[in-house]
């Protein structure tokens, strides 16, 4: 097993390792942060007396660990132009070979401008979301409330629950989802849809239970909504003997 290394040193300080390892014909990167194999367990790099440090600044940095992470062709290069020297023998079956660097601030850095506007075009999707969501959620409160007497509004209602699922799937939050499925567990039971929505309020309380960290106003919708779908199916078969 072959590797170098590039120790970055900030006003003197060692701050980082980058090792470029070659094991058969296979070439690895890692980081002083990074969980290192167990054969590169044992290496103390910060002890080791490497080469004058070569001055780079942040934006050369970065690209070279970019290169680094994504080519195979550079990291072979890379131990190809540092195996002139061996500087440190670990044992005899790996070789380190150790380069400075010493790391100065750019006189201007590289701002990410594509990755900006991409986050700033999506967080004001995420926030026309959210906007629409809660315009949502007060329309669907009033239809469920009129849905208790007249099946119409329960269909808009549970229509309206439908689209709040759509929007919390784009956001990417399972708990909002799972409320709106609870919501047109609701609207199925105001149908007179009983079974289905007995399987969705169960479904999702043992997918609420299941959570790391239980939310329990979530629970106690659970049980609400079950206490009212037991109380509607029990009204139901009354009705019906008394016909």
């Amino acid at each position: 097993m072959r590797a170098c290394c590039f120790r970055v040193f900030v006003d003197g300080e060692l701050w980082d390792c980058l090792l470029v390892v070659k094991h058969n014909r296979n070439y690895a990167l890692y980081t002083s942060v990074d969980r290192l194999p167990s054969e590169l367990h044992p290496l103390r790099l910060d002890n080791v007396r490497g080469s004058t440090p070569t001055v780079v600044d942040a934006n050369c940095l970065e690209r070279v660990i970019k290169a680094l992470e994504y080519s195979d062709v550079f990291k072979r290069s890379a131990l190809r132009r540092m195996n002139a020297v061996v500087t440190h023998v670990v044992d005899s079956d790996m070789v380190i070979n150790v380069n400075d660097i010493s790391l100065v601030p750019s006189n201007r850095y590289r701002l990410p401008y594509t990755w900006c506007e991409l986050y700033e075009k999506t967080d004001l999707q995420y926030r026309e979301m959210e906007n629409i969501m809660a315009w949502l959620s007060t329309l669907g409160g009033a239809f469920s409330s009129l849905g208790d007497q007249t099946e119409r509004y329960a269909i808009v209602a549970g229509n309206i629950s439908i689209q709040q699922l759509r929007i919390a799937m784009k956001i990417g939050d399972p708990l909002i989802a799972a409320r709106c499925k609870l919501y047109a567990a609701i609207s199925l039971m105001q149908r007179g849809m009983f079974k289905q929505a007995k399987f969705i309020v169960q479904n999702q309380y043992m997918y609420f239970k299941s959570q790391l960290n239980v939310d329990e106003r979530l629970i106690k919708m659970c049980y609400g909504i079950w206490a009212k779908l037991r109380y509607e199916r029990n009204k139901k078969k009354f009705s019906l003997k008394l016909m």
